[in-house]
């Protein structure tokens, strides 16, 4: 709809973005603590696809598709060290194993959601409802974690 080749080249700068931050930044989550590190990571994701969705240009789906990026890149560590964090040793990779599976159940199911709203309303609105539900993520992360031990960071880092 926006007149472009095709998406090869925003989901490059999606991963370019992704990689620095993973590679530049990959002790945020440890020296800011995971639940602040996941935060953020779910503003700037919720931003990214914003972005996109107000904009409705290329530039939009470019600088979109880098906000997320680096909210991607922030919080899936968080959500790791949250749930190792959570879990006792006996029961981190279950921890771990649940975090995914419900990763891909998240993933297939906002997939089907996304790809009706697009298909009613257009893929405005369909961005904007995916910057909706990517904000709602803040809600459990924020209430139902308790704060005083996640407010720390992880582990210490020097």
């Amino acid at each position: 709809e926006l007149g472009m080749q095709g998406a090869g080249l925003v989901l490059l700068v999606n991963a370019a973005v992704l990689v620095a931050m993973r590679v530049l930044g990959r002790r945020l989550p440890d020296r800011v603590g995971p639940r602040r590190a996941a935060s953020a990571g779910v503003l700037l994701a919720a931003g990214g696809i914003g972005l996109a969705a107000a904009l409705g240009s290329p530039a939009g789906l470019y600088l979109g598709a880098a906000v997320f990026g680096a909210g991607h890149a922030l919080l899936y560590p968080a959500l790791f060290l949250l749930a190792v964090g959570r879990a006792r040793e006996d029961e981190r990779s279950a921890a771990l194993g649940s975090l995914k599976a419900l990763e891909g159940l998240g993933f297939a199911a906002g997939a089907a959601f996304i790809g009706l709203v697009a298909s009613l309303g257009g893929y405005g609105v369909a961005f904007a409802a995916g910057a909706a539900i990517t904000a709602a993520g803040l809600i459990p992360l924020r209430t139902l974690l308790p704060s005083s031990r996640l407010e720390r960071p992880a582990v210490e880092v020097r």
